[in-house]
């Protein structure tokens, strides 16, 4: 090489030739692992490399190797990307108040991704400390102490060791964990519960095993996927223009919830809950099509699948229709009021609702059984004492898709006669809102009555919101009861209204609540200990409901 007049000797350029040889290629791609880690610093970034030699061979091995055959290729960018990539992690600490949140740096390593040991402790607000003599990081936990080692798989958590996949990182003094790994293994031993998903750390109290919402797309197809902390019964119904899940005993973080992330022309979801049920409402766009509802792969949750409105296939409309046919009315939830310590109300010559009610409920049990195959499950089959907010449990717990609670009205005028059916929402009337005062008044039998307190006209209203698909199915189904009835008994028909009752608030499907005659009235509380007139009774109520549930198929 010549700079003016003057020779510089420089050093021999070194044969760069492709071996042909597998084990020469091999060598190559340690070669290149050498140099590029010696440019690396400890999360994933390149140093600036001073040499030019240094530089020049890197950049020709890269060259050469770019220009042979696409397995190399393949290799190669692989062992780039999963051994150099960096980033950092968000991490949402609701454990702290108000709610932390910040982010820590990490890099990707063999397809996994490290994290700072002291950095994860202080966005946790947990207490840590580095050993730089003996290359530890130790975790003093309320219940336990987590000893870290520096370039080992194994950890110990209260004096029991842990043999980890992928070792604990020692980079420049500082230890990295294996962020997802840790968390499945070890999360236990934390205060609360962690979860590592799509690059976020999430910090929630025990209590809750909601996490949020996150979106995803491939290609023409929409993921949102509900992210939960262990595995959860759920249910889901899917309307025109809107998707509702319901997740019996689900609880979720307010302020992680809120950062659920949802794609353009979706709204923040709606939550409520109906007695231990939560309830989703998810408003969907017009240019989507719910496909699918299936438990995700990698971890615990739900994934929900849309497609383009405009794209949707036949294959589409399939999926469409088998999640729909899963909402089949199949379980009957009959409800017996009253029961045990609390007789409800008391006729004339002394006859007890809680005995009229769970005689016609085993009768209508019998017949729905006698004639249909549907399930039929009884919040009580005896004489005793269900708390109004457990009947809702009982009713979800057994998967119900109908709710019939049955009753016996009451009036200081014992001239008042009649039959009266109710759904849920924030009563019209005064006779409806006497009505729901007067079976509301049996919580004065239960341990803790204060639970109630907050089911205000505004919580109904809400539900009703989230919850319109059972409001209507609930009316409709009232107003099919009240026309049997009708049709088949002598007792008059006071009509469909609705009221706030309790009873109906916990049950997460249509519900109903029957006032089955006043018993406070001497001519029906006689027809009340006829059983001639309670089998007619019920045989209309069974008619009812089973031509209600085939017109649903």
């Amino acid at each position: 090489m010549y700079v003016g007049t003057e020779q510089r000797s420089v050093p021999p350029t070194p044969n760069l030739s492709f071996p042909r040889k597998r084990e020469s290629r091999c060598l190559i791609i340690i070669e290149l692992w050498i140099l590029t880690s010696a440019s690396m610093t400890p999360c994933g970034r390149f140093k600036t490399i001073s040499l030019p030699c240094h530089r020049n061979r890197l950049s020709k091995i890269i060259s050469r190797l770019m220009n042979k055959h696409f397995l190399i290729n393949t290799l190669f960018l692989s062992f780039l990307f999963t051994h150099l990539a960096a980033g950092e992690i968000k991490v949402f600490n609701d454990s702290a108040k108000p709610v932390k949140i910040t982010s820590i740096s990490s890099f990707n390593f063999n397809n996994t991704v490290y994290i700072d040991a002291l950095s994860f402790a202080e966005a946790l607000s947990l207490k840590a400390s580095l050993s730089s003599r003996e290359q530890t990081v130790t975790f003093t936990l309320p219940d336990y102490r987590i000893k870290l080692t520096g370039d080992n798989h194994f950890i110990t958590c209260g004096g029991k060791p842990y043999n980890l996949l992928n070792p604990i990182k020692l980079k420049e003094g500082n230890l990295y964990l294996p962020a997802g790994e840790f968390i499945e293994k070890l999360g236990f031993a934390f205060p609360g519960k962690l979860l590592f998903y799509r690059q976020e750390l999430l910090h929630l109290p025990r209590q809750c095993n909601i996490a949020k919402i996150y979106s995803s797309r491939q290609g023409d197809l929409l993921y949102l996927d509900i992210l939960t902390t262990e595995k959860v019964g759920s249910s889901c119904i899917i309307e025109q223009d809107r998707v509702i899940v319901k997740i019996p005993g689900g609880k979720i973080s307010a302020e992680v919830w809120k950062s659920s992330a949802l794609p353009a022309g979706f709204s923040a979801p709606e939550t409520v809950f109906s007695g231990d049920t939560l309830i989703i409402n998810l408003k969907i766009p017009p240019s989507a099509v719910f496909a699918s509802v299936v438990d995700l792969a990698d971890a615990y949750g739900i994934r929900l699948t849309a497609k383009s409105a405009g794209l949707a296939d036949d294959k589409l409309k399939q999926n469409l229709a088998r999640v729909r046919s899963n909402w089949k009315f199949d379980t009957i939830v009959i409800d017996p009021g009253h029961g045990g310590k609390d007789p409800g109300a008391i006729g004339p010559k002394g006859i007890l609702e809680k005995n009229i009610t769970l005689d016609l409920a085993l009768k209508l049990e019998k017949i729905l059984k006698n004639k249909t195959g549907l399930k039929v499950v009884l919040t009580r089959n005896k004489d005793v004492f269900i708390p109004l907010h457990e009947r809702g449990k009982i009713a979800n717990r057994a998967g119900g898709k109908l709710f019939i609670s049955l009753h016996c009205n009451a009036n200081k005028d014992r001239r008042v006669n009649g039959f009266e059916i109710y759904f849920l929402s924030p009563a019209r009337s005064d006779q409806a809102m006497k009505a729901a005062l007067l079976e509301n008044a049996v919580v004065k039998y239960e341990d803790d009555p204060d639970k109630y307190k907050d089911l205000t006209d505004e919580n109904y209203i809400l539900l009703a919101m989230t919850q319109s698909n059972d409001v209507r199915l609930s009316e409709e189904f009232g107003a099919a009861l009240a026309e049997s009835l009708d049709n088949k008994t002598t007792i008059k028909n006071r009509g469909l209204d609705q009221a706030g009752f309790y009873v109906l608030y916990g049950a997460s499907m249509p519900a109903v609540l029957v006032e089955t005659a006043f018993i406070s009235n001497k001519a029906e509380e006689e027809k009340l200990r006829s059983k001639n007139f309670r089998q007619t009774y019920t045989e209309a109520l069974a008619e009812s409901i089973i031509k209600f549930c085939q017109s649903k198929e």
